[in-house]
């Protein structure tokens, strides 16, 4: 049995060298033949063909790595060759988010492939799916400061790892998903835009902004656990309280008009939580 499982490996190991190998001369041959030619479009794709053959020995002897690495090539080989050879008026910054949402589809290829050839159901491709798509599309849409890459990659990766823990049942995945999109909008928001009139006014802001995540997670927890947990409430409210705090004191004409419309939320996250109660009823 020892023996069997070994020589197995052994042949796994060989196929791998040799088709990675493969790739290499491939994409090579791509780019020496561009030079040769001079044809100027030749050596755009040859990421995209080491990738796809790749892509295609992984599929042929059912191999998880090669799999997941052809997808991946064929993702960011995709992206590359499409924002070289694209005569769109685009500018850099833009051409890079091409490459980085094709990059991101490469993982979601990556999930699709192990499912369907392996029959394997794979996760973790989802969170640089989520950084790499949420991060391209900032690129495209906003002027790609800073502020905007928080918001932006903060809102994707939360959604999603909010999304795996409510579909799997997952809390571990539940809590970082809920505090990363309220973090995202607690960042961008005070400091984003025209919100508060002085740093101390936003870092309330943000602080109470920050509160919604924690109280987010006792909201979901009623949909992944048999019963909610009331903890998240404590580091949630001492946030708020302080927030508040914050804001009321250096911006005193504004305090209640902050206070209501983020009470406004606070009520609105209640209600839903006593609408899911109803999945506790027997």
């Amino acid at each position: 049995m020892a023996e069997e499982i070994n020589t197995t490996s052994q042949r796994d190991d060989v196929t791998w060298r040799s088709l990675v190998g493969g790739a290499l001369l491939i994409g090579g041959g791509f780019a020496l033949l561009d030079q040769l030619l001079r044809l100027g479009w030749l050596a755009p794709l040859s990421g995209l063909a080491g990738g796809l053959f790749l892509l295609a020995g992984g599929i042929r002897n059912r191999q998880k790595g090669l799999l997941i690495a052809g997808s991946i090539v064929v993702g960011f080989g995709l992206g590359i060759a499409t924002s070289l050879e694209y005569p769109g008026n685009w500018s850099v910054v833009q051409r890079i988010g091409l490459v980085a949402l094709f990059g991101g589809a490469g993982f979601g290829l990556a999930e699709f492939t192990m499912n369907r050839v392996r029959r394997e159901v794979i996760w973790w491709p989802a969170i640089p799916l989520a950084i790499l798509v949420s991060g391209g599309v900032c690129m495209f849409v906003t002027p790609a400061r800073l502020l905007d890459f928080v918001l932006y990659i903060s809102l994707g990766l939360g959604l999603v790892l909010l999304g795996i823990g409510l579909s799997h049942h997952w809390i571990g995945l539940v809590i970082p998903g809920c505090l990363l999109v309220w973090t995202g909008l607690g960042v961008y928001i005070p400091w984003g835009t025209s919100f508060g009139v002085n740093a101390l006014s936003k870092t309330g802001g943000m602080l109470v902004l920050f509160a919604f995540g924690w109280g987010l997670i006792t909201v979901f927890s009623r949909v992944v656990m048999k019963g909610p947990i009331w903890w998240p409430l404590i580091p949630g409210g001492l946030l708020a309280v302080v927030g508040w705090g914050l804001y009321s004191g250096e911006n005193p004409g504004n305090a209640f008009r902050f206070i209501s419309n983020t009470g406004t939320v606070a009520i609105i996250l209640i209600g839903f939580y006593l609408m899911m109660m109803r999945r506790g009823i027997r």
